[in-house]
């Protein structure tokens, strides 16, 4: 027999009703005082799952992850457009400096001192005396396919008079060409494209939801 109904017997027998109710007092006491332990318990055990897991982020965070997508696509369009412009720029350079070479350019033999195959393609260092007698040594991009490129080897170029270090192409033209053309095309495909994503942004940013 539980030692509850045992102990209410008795005060059943000594006090009649009323140590019925005392009982029943302490019953719900002891449960109330079980279920705080229990709720207490499970509290702690939340309160190191919130700990472990960290804050919630709030609502400016998670607008801030929202637009991350449309920061990433506006910084795409805006390295676009500044390389196609780089790519226009040297490409526009290029065929400037080979009409004016076709103007007014001065033929000569130079010589190879060195030959720097790196990222930027081949560019070949050259000396040659112009007509007026001053020595130059300059670097000249784009050597033609069929040169032997062999220091202290020899090579025709064409020099600007006004401009002999800063403004020389070999005499054979064909990689200057497609350099020349590679540059206009894909910087104008590039500036294209990246207009286009752009108004495409716009549009997209600008539409009611």
């Amino acid at each position: 027999m539980p030692l509850t109904l045992q102990f209410a017997g008795r005060l059943h027998a000594w006090f009649g009703e009323s140590g019925v109710e005392i009982v029943a007092v302490m019953a719900g006491t002891r449960g109330r005082r079980r279920r705080r332990v229990r709720e207490g318990r499970q509290d702690r055990v939340l309160a190191r799952a919130n700990l472990l897991r960290g804050p919630k982020p709030g609502r400016r965070g998670r607008l801030a992850d929202a637009d991350r997508p449309g920061k990433v696509a506006w910084f795409a369009v805006v390295l676009g457009i500044v390389l196609g412009v780089v790519l226009l720029a040297n490409g526009t350079e290029r065929w400037y400096d080979h009409l004016v070479i076709q103007q007014r350019g001065q033929p000569a033999v130079a010589h190879i001192v060195g030959v720097d195959n790196g990222g930027k393609g081949v560019w070949v260092q050259v000396r040659f005396t112009t007509g007026a007698g001053m020595e130059v040594v300059t670097e000249v991009p784009d050597p033609p396919t069929d040169a032997r490129l062999t220091l202290g080897g020899e090579i025709p170029v064409r020099y600007d008079p006004d401009d002999p270090k800063g403004r020389v192409t070999f005499a054979g033209d064909d990689q200057a060409v497609i350099s020349r053309w590679f540059f206009i095309v894909s910087g104008t495909v590039l500036l294209g494209l990246s207009g286009f994503a752009a108004v495409t942004r716009l549009r997209t940013t600008r539409r009611p939801a």
